[in-house]
């Protein structure tokens, strides 16, 4: 029977050609369904390799970098940087409320927040003025990788302070005396693909060659490189099994 022929006897076939259709429609729902796995959670990140001394991280700075660490510092020496262990609901959602301001949240920020402490990974940072915080900092830790939260502060009442990058310094300044602590997630990434004048810059992130996986399941993030270790979560251990016999198929066995 020719191959056209047989085409049309599929089709018109009464069990066949309905269970070939139903059969396709499954294999092209998972397969969108794994892709949409894969790939939503997969980002590129901007690292601050922490991985070192304080003043080695200073000396690898560029010329702008130096000028605004050495300013914030300066301006802000009656102020005191300091490590929160307990979340607070109310500082939270006054400082939320004040960011909001400047920065549109998303109306899910302080849920997804309060889930993450539940968990264990989140980390909390503030800056004191004579005993009162006048800015609060989060950040996400899992593992030896840290997703930072840009510092929440009223920028007007401080603006002349350059609270901000006092923030950020600060930030990295403790992380380098943190052994368990390689790098330090600015976001915005990748690098390669910021503006010239991002001011993210002026704190040496760099592309290390990383992506972030974050798994769709418990929000564990982590970093890789290889193909192999994005496939199965580091803290709940989901794993994407059509994933990892389609991607055989794309890349050589070396990457597994």
């Amino acid at each position: 029977m020719p191959s056209s022929n047989l085409r049309e006897t599929l089709k018109t076939a009464p069990f066949i050609g309905p269970l070939g259709k139903s059969l396709a429609r499954v294999y092209r729902k998972n397969m969108r369904t794994a892709a949409d796995w894969w790939s939503q959670g997969i980002r590129y990140p901007a690292l601050v390799d922490v991985r070192m001394s304080w003043p080695e991280y200073e000396a690898r700075l560029a010329k702008e970098g130096k000028y605004y660490s050495r300013r914030s510092f300066r301006l802000n020496l009656d102020c005191e940087y300091d490590i929160v262990e307990k979340l607070d609901m109310a500082l939270l959602g006054r400082f939320a409320a004040i960011w909001d301001g400047f920065y549109r949240l998303p109306p899910d920020f302080i849920e997804t927040l309060v889930e993450t402490y539940q968990r264990g990974w989140l980390r909390i940072r503030v800056a004191r003025l004579q005993g009162e915080i006048i800015s609060l900092q989060y950040m996400e830790q899992y593992g030896s990788y840290a997703l930072c939260l840009p510092p929440f502060y009223d920028k007007d009442a401080h603006r002349l302070r350059s609270l901000g990058s006092y923030m950020w310094f600060k930030l990295v300044q403790q992380a380098t005396s943190d052994p368990t602590i390689d790098f330090l997630d600015f976001g915005g990434g990748p690098v390669v693909n910021m503006p010239p004048d991002a001011y993210k810059l002026r704190y040496n992130p760099q592309d290390f060659g990383y992506r972030i996986k974050t798994c769709l399941t418990c929000g564990y993030m982590w970093p890789f490189m290889r193909l192999n270790e994005a496939l199965r979560c580091k803290n709940c251990g989901k794993r994407v099994w059509v994933w990892h016999y389609a991607a055989r198929f794309k890349y050589p066995a070396s990457e597994w």
